[in-house]
């Protein structure tokens, strides 16, 4: 029962997949509704929902997508042509295809409601009858298609779709299969119903029935192969190419097929290949055939020929036998032998990567252990060994951190999307462009940033890009603009959404704070200290309340939750310009490099990477400064004295040390008793005691045993005094 449970699950992640490239190709083909590899990548996906649905029991997802496929059948076929209202229909039924996702049962009435209505509009879209489905009777039955087409153009092939028995108890529905087949150009289809049994003997969750298809289209063979993907392992599956031009256009050919339908026989391949030949060499005129006859005595005949060859004199061979002609469809027991394997990419469940960050986490604190004992005991060879092993851990460690990585651009479908429904909503004409997608990020920070850029995209499209009067009366072109960008900055990410809108008015901010009682009208604040009011709780600008934005809450929430992932929100906005709303990130939350700090002889933990430098300061010249402010290397430098901050009242260290650190574009000192060493460090979460202390971002257990706290600096030094903002 686990094992299934597993499936299943493994099923929905590969479908979550597969839906967010679905709605990626469909944001793709409204920019460029061409692109044969955006459509291609669209009927796949679909194709690839509907064989592996019936399989693990979400028939209704199977149905639907189905009857979605018909569409982009004939789009790809340039029978139809992709227009707005059709990538509109197919993006709500890709919606609807992740509420399927959800119930195996019976649907729920308003999703059967919804269902039932984009059906009908995909039925009207795509004028595909619903009748179109071989007839069963006890002898073959022929089904004619009878489509004018230019031969020239066409391959026609033979092929013998034979299920096993069991092919129903998966859920595979081999009538698609069959529809699909006679979408892609001409056809003729015989269903022989010869193995039925009797009925006391019959069972009907079995299959009894199989096909020959006569099948003269334009696609590819490897499309063909395509239709049977998902049963490949449960049928018997033999393809020929009988000619390069479509047969089924000359009449005599369609009477030889009647002809074995009427004798209750197998069509006899060779047979009909050879008329068809005759029947194309008699309809070409004598320089048409020159031609032809030059172009083969260029061209090697092709390996399916000269297997037709072969076939016709071996007497002996069994129907079967004649029928394998192209070994990649059909499904033999022997497998070519290989004798190298490559993959480029593995799936691996998250729970796994997560066990093994754990472990690697307690790997890295037993090491500081092992460390401490090294020293201790103080001998050369324990010495060299502990630090060889050392670095086999710390590369461990960083091995372990790139695998726990993910690229920004698996968020980026979700935001097109978004940012597609909104402008649509709100009236603008507004366009998404990337760059630096390729930046990656630990998971834990990926799956804790969707919400806030979320509300981000919103704020931009509702308050940040102005309507199209307004735009123009501007200056500015027509189609506002959106950009995520994505880079590294030393061990941080930054992440910038960016828009050309209207810009923060900062004197609208600091009247309706004033109107708030968030500040008073005497208070001076800086430009940067303004536009940051609008993250404080219930702040809001917007005149009225909409579905998108404007309801009080947001951008406060917004930046709780970056604190919470130890990041920073900067914020930069120039009126009549734009607004660029700025998420520094760490790569990684659970180990990092780490500087341990001494205040009277309790241990503190600073990252170090924030650290610009160290130095040495006198404790009389840190008593005697002016406005806290340190001239360090020919720099003002204002600094922040932990002691006093922590209220320590004990005697301070003649010599103490200033680290100085990096914060919102300038630097800030640090004051702190002593280093004691660098080390890395597991940062474990804080417990419910020190929960409200927001400078403390996490403990790590030293190698002795000993907790530290992790300080968090930026929060350090924004708690100490909001005067500490700068104009710029």
């Amino acid at each position: 029962m686990e094992d299934i449970k597993d499936l299943i699950n493994s099923f929905l992640e590969e479908a979550n997949e597969l839906i967010s490239d679905l709605e990626d190709s469909l944001l793709t083909l409204e920019q460029m509704p061409t692109d044969k590899d955006a459509i291609n990548r669209v009927f796949r996906v679909m194709h690839t929902l509907k064989g592996s649905g019936g399989m693990f029991g979400f028939n209704s997802v199977t149905n639907f997508t189905h009857h979605l496929e018909s569409i982009y059948f004939k789009i790809r076929n340039e029978e139809l042509e992709l227009s707005e209202e059709i990538l509109t229909l197919t993006l709500k039924s890709v919606d609807l295809i992740k509420d399927l996702l959800k119930s195996t049962g019976e649907l729920p009435k308003s999703i059967q409601l919804n269902y039932d209505t984009l059906v009908n509009q995909i039925k009207s879209v795509s004028n595909i009858s619903e009748d179109k489905k071989p007839i069963t009777k006890d002898k073959p039955s022929l089904q004619k298609n009878n489509k004018e087409k230019s031969g020239s153009q066409y391959n026609t092939y033979y092929i013998h779709f034979e299920p096993n028995t069991e092919i129903l108890q998966n859920g595979t529905n081999p009538l698609y299969l069959i529809d699909e087949l006679i979408a892609l150009g001409d056809s003729r289809v015989l269903l022989y119903t010869e193995n039925i049994p009797e009925i006391s003997k019959l069972q009907a969750e079995n299959c009894y029935v199989s096909w020959e298809i006569i099948l003269a289209t334009k696609v590819e063979i490897g499309d063909i192969m395509d239709v049977f993907i998902f049963v490949e392992d449960d049928s018997h599956i033999d393809i020929l190419n009988l000619s390069s031009y479509n047969l089924l256009q000359f009449p005599e050919f369609i009477e030889s097929i009647d002809h074995f339908e009427k004798e209750n026989l197998s069509l006899n391949i060779i047979k009909l290949q050879n008329l068809g030949k005759k029947l194309i060499e008699e309809s070409l005129t004598e320089e048409h055939i020159k031609v032809q006859k030059e172009v083969k005595s260029e061209t090697p005949s092709e390996p399916i020929q000269q297997k037709v060859q072969k076939e016709e004199i071996k007497k002996k061979k069994t129907k079967s036998e004649e029928l394998n002609i192209i070994p990649p469809i059909s499904n033999s027991k022997q497998k070519p032998k290989t004798s190298v394997s490559t993959f480029s990419t593995i799936r691996v469940s998250s729970k796994k990567i997560e066990t093994l960050m754990n472990l690697v986490s307690e790997m890295v604190t037993s090491q500081a252990h092992l460390n401490l004992l090294a020293e201790n005991i103080q001998n050369s060879e324990l010495s060299e060994a502990v630090e060889n092993l050392e670095k086999l851990t710390r590369e461990l460690r960083d091995n372990a951190f790139e695998i726990s990585l993910i690229p920004i651009e698996s968020m980026l479908t979700r935001f097109r999307r978004l940012i597609r429904d909104l402008s649509n909503e709100v009236k603008k004409d507004i366009t998404f462009s990337t760059e630096g997608t390729d930046t990656e990020l630990d998971k834990t920070i990926i799956e804790n940033l969707s919400d806030p850029l979320m509300h981000l995209f919103r704020n931009a499209i509702d308050h940040g890009i102005e309507d199209k009067e307004t735009r123009i009366r501007r200056g500015k072109p027509e189609v506002g603009n959106i950009t995520l960008k994505a880079f590294y900055s030393g061990t941080y990410v930054m992440i910038q959404i960016i828009d050309d809108g209207g810009g923060i008015d900062p004197d609208k901010i600091r009247k309706k704070a004033i109107e708030k009682g968030l500040i008073s009208a005497q208070d001076e604040l800086s430009k940067n200290a303004i536009i940051n009011l609008i993250t404080l709780p219930g702040f809001s600008t917007a005149e009225t309340v909409t579905d998108i934005s404007g309801r009080g809450v947001g951008m406060d929430v917004v930046k709780k939750n970056i604190q919470k992932i130890q990041g920073e929100l900067q914020i930069d906005s120039k009126l009549g310009i734009g607004t660029t709303f700025t998420l520094k990130l760490p790569l990684t939350l659970s180990i990092i490099d780490g500087l341990i700090v001494n205040i009277e002889n309790t241990p503190y933990i600073i990252s170090i990477p924030v650290i610009n430098k160290i130095r040495p300061v006198e404790h009389s010249a840190i008593k005697n400064a002016f406005n806290n402010t340190l001239v360090i290397d020919n720099e003002q430098i204002p600094f922040i004295y932990l002691r006093e901050h922590f209220d320590i009242t004990s005697t301070a260290p003649e010599n103490e040390l200033m680290i100085v650190v990096n914060y919102e574009n300038q630097h800030m000192g640090i004051i702190i008793d002593q280093i004691e060493k660098q080390s890395q460090v597991v940062v474990k979460p804080i417990g419910k005691q020190l929960h409200h202390q927001d400078i403390i971002s996490g403990v790590s257990i030293m190698g002795d045993g000993k907790v530290a706290l992790v300080l968090d600096t930026n929060k350090i030094i924004h708690s100490i005094d909001n005067s500490l903002h700068i104009i710029k």
